[in-house]
C-alpha cells in the first residue's frame, strides 16, 4: 500500500479538528509525510477473544452502532437491539437511509423523511437537522456530526453541530465509497484512495 500526504492535486480544503483547535491553528494545517504512517490502526489485537452477544433479527442491515453499550441495528423500516437474553425492535414507519451517534449517546435516524430522535420509546423529529442536512449522516460517538455530500464527482464532508451549524472540512474529486467518524477523526475511501485526519492532527493521508 502506497502511503502520500495529501496535497492541492487531491482538491482539498482542511479544516479539522473544528472543536479541538483555534482558528490560527486551523490556518496553519500543512501536509506531513514523516507523520503519516503513526498512529494508524494496523488489525486486530491478537488478546481480543470474540464472543456472540445475540442473534440479529433477518433483513438488510443499513446501519450499525453501539448505545450505551449495546448494539443497535437498523433494519429498513426499524431498529433492533440485541442480547443473550432478549431482542427489542422498534418499528419506524418511514424508511431508514442510517444511524448516528451523538457525543451524548443522542441516537439519530435519518429517514427518508428527514432525522429523528427517540424520546421516550417515541419517535421525534429533529427539525433543525432536517432542514439542514442533505446528504448522508455520519457519526459514532464524536461531539459533532459528519455529513456527507456528493454531487456529480464531487464529496464534501460537512462537520454538522447538532443545532444545525456546519464547517466544510474537506472536498474530495472521485466516487465516494465509505466513511467512518468518531472522536478519533474521520477515515474515508474516496475512488481508490483511504484519506485519513486523526483528531488534531495537523495534515490529513492519503492511501492509494
Amino acid at each position: 500500500m502506497k502511503i502520500k500526504p495529501f496535497n492541492a492535486a487531491a482538491s482539498i480544503s482542511v479544516l479539522a479538528a473544528l472543536y479541538l483547535m483555534t482558528m490560527p491553528a486551523l490556518l496553519a494545517l500543512q501536509p506531513d509525510a514523516d507523520n503519516c504512517g503513526q498512529g494508524i490502526y494496523r488489525g486486530l489485537d491478537s488478546r481480543l477473544d470474540a464472543h456472540a452477544v445475540g442473534k440479529a433479527p433477518q433483513g438488510s442491515v443499513v446501519g450499525f452502532e453501539i448505545v450505551n453499550d449495546r448494539p443497535v441495528i437498523a433494519l429498513p423500516h426499524s431498529l433492533a437491539t440485541v442480547n443473550k437474553k432478549t431482542n427489542f425492535e422498534l418499528p419506524i414507519e418511514q424508511t431508514v437511509l442510517a444511524i448516528s451517534i451523538g457525543g451524548g449517546h443522542d441516537l439519530f435516524i435519518q429517514t427518508t423523511a428527514g432525522i429523528e430522535k427517540i424520546r421516550d420509546q417515541a419517535f421525534v423529529t429533529d427539525d433543525q437537522l432536517t432542514h439542514a442536512i442533505r446528504g448522508r449522516l455520519y457519526g459514532s460517538g464524536s461531539q459533532v456530526l459528519l455529513e456527507v455530500r456528493t454531487h456529480q464527482d464531487l464529496v464534501q464532508f460537512v462537520a454538522r453541530r447538532s443545532n444545525g451549524q456546519s464547517f466544510i472540512i474537506a472536498t474530495m474529486k472521485g466516487p465516494f465509497r465509505a466513511a467512518s467518524w468518531n472522536q478519533y477523526g474521520l477515515a474515508a475511501v474516496v475512488g481508490d484512495g483511504l484519506f485519513i485526519w486523526e483528531a488534531s492532527a495537523r495534515n490529513v493521508c492519503w492511501w492509494r
